[in-house]
């Protein structure tokens, strides 16, 4: 997979979690300023391509945890 293989939206949430140090749906929500369904959405399908690892945390206030794998790392890499 390479950069080109992902959507600008897609890119720009590896990037934002690339820098972020609270890893969660809220944060990056935030941060991407995409509304949380879409963010989630998209997550969802990062994960499906082995680029985000993601778990549910139904009682956190912050939302559900989200981080990069070493291959959503490379891609970034590559990408620059």
């Amino acid at each position: 997979m390479s950069p080109r293989d992902l959507s600008d939206d897609e890119l720009e949430i590896l990037s934002a979690l690339q820098a972020m140090t609270r890893n969660s749906t809220a944060a990056l929500s935030a941060l991407t300023l995409m509304p949380p369904r879409e963010v989630k959405k998209k997550i969802l399908k990062l994960k499906e391509k082995g680029l985000v690892v993601y778990r549910e945390i139904p009682d956190s206030p912050d939302g559900d945890f989200v981080g990069l794998t070493l291959e959503g790392e490379k891609l970034l890499r590559e990408k620059r």
